[in-house]
């Protein structure tokens, strides 16, 4: 029986059954982290690939080969992190210590008694009840303080008697992991010592004038406004948990799916820029590289997350291929993307707003790519 005359099958992409293969990884190993059973599972998927590779260019078995490889990557990759969250935090569990590290990005919060949170790079720990006991490493931690002491991006400090304790919260921890951070600490009264701080930082100058971005706009806007701008367009987190007003009132209408930024704020940006461009008597080619130019400035003044991320690097990618002169489809253009963030954070495959936003997406793709061969047939 052909099903082909009953059923309208979207066209296997190999980049998409890369990435499937590299998520079937990364869960089994949370689930069944024993690498003989990921070997018959792999053996299994590898046996049923070669029986359907004559029907489909994706199973053909030069790509059955790189699909066995991204699923034992995905293995590895989720299995590293997880040890690796796991013994620091059983090395520095209960235990006070002086923290030497990068600042990466600096906060505020909406807690009175600790108002900033501090995000470093980690350089060294050294125990307070023995200092010739020291770890070097290079996780990110996240610390939260009451006062900053004229701290700035890309300052390495020093945050004296620091007490971290591992919370009991498994969900938490996860949500640590999905930010990239290996744990956390809440100090109350510390003192915070200057080892360095450069000349020159990309990271502090594009932090300082985000910081001035910020104000400016408050200054220009009411404040509820500037809440409801600062949070759908630039993604200010500590907005987020102000603008109560505007999401009671998204709630009643159904929209609150749009105060989260993703592809929808990002194609409001590039379709006012491209209008602006498009009046211009200037090539083709330089159309191009300034939308990239002013999609990168906009990402980089604002707040990452996981949904802007994917809308932003997936347009990132089509507009290079363009400007290459590359033929691209999306679905491929997304799988790569997918694989990349789970690639960088295999964690983060269990966070609802990767699995809304990428989920979301690629079905939207699939039914798109169904309906554009229906109105061919």
């Amino acid at each position: 029986m052909n099903l082909h005359c009953y059923f309208i099958f979207p066209k296997i992409y190999p980049t998409f059954c890369l990435t499937i293969c590299l998520i079937l990884g990364i869960w089994w190993q949370v689930h069944e982290p024993y690498w003989y059973w990921s070997l018959v599972i792999a053996s299994i998927g590898t046996t049923t690939l070669i029986i359907l590779r004559r029907k489909c260019l994706a199973f053909k078995l030069e790509f059955i080969l790189f699909y066995v490889a991204a699923f034992f990557l995905g293995c590895f990759t989720c299995n590293r992190t997880l040890i690796a969250q796991r013994n620091f935090c059983t090395y520095t569990n209960g235990k006070n210590f002086d923290v030497m590290g990068t600042v990466i990005d600096i906060n505020p919060t909406t807690n009175p008694y600790l108002r900033y949170s501090l995000r470093l790079k980690l350089k060294e720990l050294v125990s307070t009840l023995n200092p010739s006991c020291r770890y070097r490493g290079k996780e990110t931690l996240c610390v939260y303080t009451q006062s900053l002491h004229n701290i700035t991006v890309a300052d390495t400090i020093c945050i004296h008697n620091v007490h971290f304790k591992t919370p009991k919260n498994i969900e938490f921890m996860q949500f640590l992991l999905k930010e990239n951070i290996a744990s956390s600490a809440c100090v109350t009264k510390c003192t915070i010592t200057m080892i360095n701080r450069p000349f020159f930082s990309w990271a502090r100058s594009i932090s300082q004038y985000r910081d001035n971005l910020i104000e400016g706009f408050k200054q220009c806007m009411d404040s509820k406004t500037f809440l409801a701008f600062s949070s759908i367009f630039l993604g200010n987190p500590l907005a987020k948990k102000r603008e109560d007003v505007l999401k009671n009132q998204l709630k009643i209408w159904g929209l609150f799916h749009y105060i989260a930024r993703a592809g929808l704020h990002l194609v409001i940006f590039v379709s006012i820029w491209i209008f602006i461009l498009n009046l211009l008597p200037i090539p083709w080619s330089i159309r191009k590289l300034c939308i990239i130019l002013l999609c990168s400035v906009y990402f980089i003044c604002t707040w990452p997350s996981i949904p802007f991320n994917r809308a932003f690097f997936t347009l990132l990618l089509v507009k290079v291929c363009e400007l290459l002169r590359f033929k691209t489809y999306y679905i491929p253009s997304l799988a790569v993307i997918t694989f990349i963030t789970l690639l960088e954070n295999p964690i983060a495959l269990f966070a609802l707003d990767f699995q809304l936003s990428f989920g979301v997406t690629f079905a939207l793709a699939w039914f798109n790519e169904m309906r554009t061969q229906t109105n061919r047939n």
